[in-house]
């Protein structure tokens, strides 16, 4: 006759959700409020209609994305990443061409030192965000 094919599933219990994606995604929604915050107010600041509108739906992912890192989806953690590459790479890139434009202007006031300090926190921020949610206890948290 035919043969009987059963199957034991094994359900492993999900592991404990480290504190280091507790406080990323807490902070990556903070930061994504301030983005929509941002774009908000932007065009009464001199920025243009498409500038304001990209900040807004960066923070709008950012904050969808943190929320689906904090439950524990692997693809959040990814999409998050992803925007916040793009969106921290292009103020690194903007800081550094202001603080170019600053050295060759020999303008070193507080515009110069904005620029410097916004270009190392997004690198230590984008830095920190990448160790801590491709690091090991992470990983076993998104498997």
């Amino acid at each position: 006759m035919g043969t009987e094919i059963t199957e034991n599933i094994v359900i492993l219990p999900k592991p404990e959700r480290p504190t280091s994606v507790w406080l990323l995604a807490i902070s990556n929604g903070v930061l994504a409020a301030f983005l929509i915050a941002t774009s908000l107010v932007a065009e009464d600041h001199g920025y243009s209609a498409g500038q304001a509108a990209f900040t807004g739906i960066t923070g709008l992912g950012v904050s969808i994305s943190a929320h689906a890192t904090w439950y524990g989806y692997r693809y959040g953690r990814i999409v998050l990443l992803a925007l916040l590459t793009i969106f921290l790479g292009l103020v690194f890139v903007h800081s550094a061409q202001t603080i170019n434009w600053a050295v060759e202007t020999q303008s070193r006031g507080s515009f110069f030192q904005w620029a410097v300090a916004r270009a190392i926190l997004s690198a230590v921020w984008l830095f920190v965000n990448y160790w801590f949610l491709l690091g090991k206890r992470a990983r076993m948290f998104f498997s």
